[in-house]
């Protein structure tokens, strides 16, 4: 009898790291799965589903307007629970720290379904930075099944913990970079343009900003570093601008600015054509700390804290929201732009399918 799967997420994170996954049991024989969405962030999942082509079999449609956190948790665990008992899975696998991931995570093991957790272990160890997702990933990994690490400190984390199941496996980010690159999705031609003109400026920089601890006074003096940057010679910064009212509200701060192009989202594809491009990247995102490590490209961390310290001193720079210290660590990188070492940090793209070998020996 063919072994059940089903994956729920609800960000475009989540979706890009799952694909991988997704992509090899499309081709598995001895399993069914299935895919469920909460769509947590509505408008950006879509856009990388339809990109890569991932059937949805539950759409749970739960986004509304400057959502609560709490809110969504309830939720998802009304409308899962459904769910859960009409395809009766083998196997949950969740990726990452999101409410989505962490819901699906209870509701699962209250049903006494098994559970996978890919990208587990990633700890900062203080659980109102970045909140809520050292919460969400903390509960994830106390009561998944199998622990699938990206780095051998993941797994030192989790021991601490005292949790077991721990599996090295890598980070499906490198599986989908690849991947997504492999297939050379057509871009528009204002896309066209807009990354042949940042090619040919000396200094390219690659601005991402949407996490709630960032919002407020933190976003402004953000915003305010970028602009004090902006003033240099030879600067092309672009932001595609996160649609969260809490960061339009600050935007006007950067508006009117020639070298600084705002722009609407992107698809994950035109998002890696400009990683590749690009000098440095300024972000307060986890997966563009993993991305940038894919292209070697420096990247100075908008955050106090990170779950991913294997970057640090090597790509990766910490510089919180100080407008200074932004604008200081970016003259430093600037000045060190001729050091050009590799480091394979995440594996070097068999994640997905080391992780699928182990999940059919354990269910």
């Amino acid at each position: 009898m063919k072994k059940k799967i089903l994956f729920i997420f609800g960000t475009r994170p989540e979706a890009i790291k799952l694909f991988p996954l997704i992509e090899i049991l499309k081709k598995d024989n001895s399993t069914i799965s299935k895919i469920c969405v909460s769509s947590q962030h509505k408008g950006l999942l879509k856009q990388v589903l339809n990109l890569l082509s991932i059937k949805v079999h539950y759409d749970l449609d739960l986004m509304t307007f400057n959502q609560k956190v709490e809110n969504l948790n309830f939720l998802i665990i009304k409308k899962l629970n459904q769910i859960l008992d009409i395809e009766k899975p083998d196997l949950v696998i969740v990726q990452g720290d999101t409410i989505t991931s962490m819901s699906a995570a209870i509701t699962s093991k209250l049903k006494k379904i098994k559970i996978a957790h890919v990208e587990a272990g990633l700890r900062t160890f203080d659980n109102e930075s970045p909140w809520p997702e050292e919460i969400n990933r903390t509960v994830i990994s106390r009561i998944s099944d199998l622990n699938f690490c990206p780095t051998q400190l993941n797994i030192k984390n989790l021991k601490k913990e005292n949790i077991k199941n721990l599996y090295l496996t890598g980070n499906t980010i490198v599986d989908a970079v690849q991947l997504i690159l492999k297939k050379k999705f057509k871009t528009t031609q204002n896309f066209q343009k807009l990354i042949n003109n940042f090619k040919r400026s000396k200094i390219k920089i690659f601005l991402t900003v949407h996490r709630r601890e960032n919002f407020g006074k933190p976003l402004k003096q953000i915003f305010d570093a970028v602009k004090k940057i902006s003033r240099n010679n030879n600067v092309e910064i672009i932001y595609p601008v996160h649609p969260n009212p809490n960061i339009k509200k600050n935007i006007h701060i950067l508006k009117n600015i020639s070298n600084i192009k705002l722009i609407n989202p992107i698809n994950y594809y035109e998002t890696l054509q400009i990683l590749k491009t690009t000098d440095i990247i300024l972000s307060d995102s986890g997966g563009i700390q993993e991305e940038a490590s894919v292209f070697n490209k420096k990247i100075l961390i908008l955050r106090e804290k990170t779950e991913r310290p294997e970057i640090l001193g090597k790509i990766g720079y910490l510089v919180g929201s100080n407008t200074n210290k932004i604008y200081s660590y970016y003259k430093k990188i600037i000045k060190k732009s001729s050091d050009n070492k590799r480091y394979q940090i995440y594996g070097n793209g068999n994640s997905a399918k080391k992780i699928i070998k182990i999940i059919k020996k354990r269910i």
